[in-house]
């Protein structure tokens, strides 16, 4: 047969089908403010909080002279302000695109702005914790660089520091469950640090997986596991420097009340629609979706916080 139609003659006019189910993109967990000791200030009283911390008094070891006052000490304050900053974004969407797209678009539109907001509250956050006076450069790795990957030595240097800095630990003892396979796990600070690091971190000798836990449920966001009074948490979006193998990662080991989280009562993290003829709109072209939230980081005691930095085996 000479004359026969195939799809080389009539081709399919559209050629592709479209699959309505919309994928989402790669999210990176956010961690970091989970740690920070958070605070709002109510509404109509300031931008700026203010902390306080009296320090310690000197031990008074010198014995009393019958009849004789000492000399006695004065109190010393220690007075930290942060101010919160308003951040925000939004999407305008016309008419036309609701009218005539398939897609949910204002609801891919808010999913997006949501995850905006977050990422850039937590990058904030990771701005300030970068800037701590305290850091360290891992030195105990096999790859020769400076610094080098992550260690045990390294782990144990920093744990010792806090240790000596009198820095109070997140968690108490937990004793081995009764499941198979758990492990106990010791008072621990907790380390936030990038999903880089990762496979070294498997590599420490006392690594023990979050399936491992007493209480696999008591956990943190992003928490992978531990290793001797240290529990990470780990996140693509933890900061980074340099590139190739000379890229470094991050790591902020962390005891209570390292920082703090402020935002302000009953104005923080708005989710904002306006419909079509909102200001200026008079033919109803034009919807937006968008997002404000108020915002500030403080570091409260450099002795509480170490930012490490490692390279990782390649």
């Amino acid at each position: 047969m000479t004359n026969v139609t195939t799809t080389s003659q009539v081709n399919d006019a559209v050629g592709v089908w479209y699959n309505k189910s919309l994928l989402d993109p790669a999210n990176p967990l956010l961690i970091a403010n989970q740690f920070g000791q958070m605070k709002s200030i109510p509404k109509g009283s300031s931008k700026t909080v203010r902390y306080s911390r009296f320090e310690k008094l000197s031990e008074a070891t010198t014995a009393l002279t019958e009849g004789v006052e000492p000399n006695g000490q004065a109190l010393d304050v220690t007075r930290m302000d942060a101010t919160c900053q308003q951040y925000g974004d939004f999407i305008v969407l016309t008419d036309v695109v609701e009218l005539t797209v398939s897609d949910p678009v204002a609801n891919q539109a808010n999913k997006r702005l949501g995850e905006q907001m977050g990422e850039t509250l937590e990058t904030l956050t990771y701005d300030v914790l970068k800037a701590t006076a305290s850091y360290y450069n891992c030195a105990d790795g096999a790859d020769g660089g400076t610094p080098t990957e992550l260690t045990q030595t390294d782990i144990d240097t920093n744990v010792q520091t806090l240790m000596n800095n009198d820095a109070k630990m997140y968690t108490e003892i937990m004793s081995a469950g009764s499941g198979f396979g758990t492990a106990p796990l010791d008072q621990s600070y907790y380390a936030i640090s990038n999903t880089a690091v990762y496979r070294d971190l498997k590599d420490v000798d006392s690594w023990v997986p979050r399936n491992q836990y007493p209480q696999p449920a008591s956990v943190k966001q992003g928490e992978r596991g531990y290793t001797d009074n240290v529990r990470w948490c780990l996140s693509s979006h933890t900061p980074t420097t340099g590139t190739g193998s000379s890229k470094q990662f991050y790591t902020f080991l962390l005891s209570r009340d390292a920082f703090g989280v402020v935002d302000i009562a009953t104005g923080n993290s708005s989710s904002i629609f306006i419909p079509p003829g909102g200001t200026g709109d008079r033919l109803k072209q034009r919807s937006s979706l968008g997002w404000k939230a108020w915002h500030a980081c403080k570091i409260l005691n450099d002795d509480y916080i170490i930012r490490v930095m490692a390279t990782i085996t390649q």
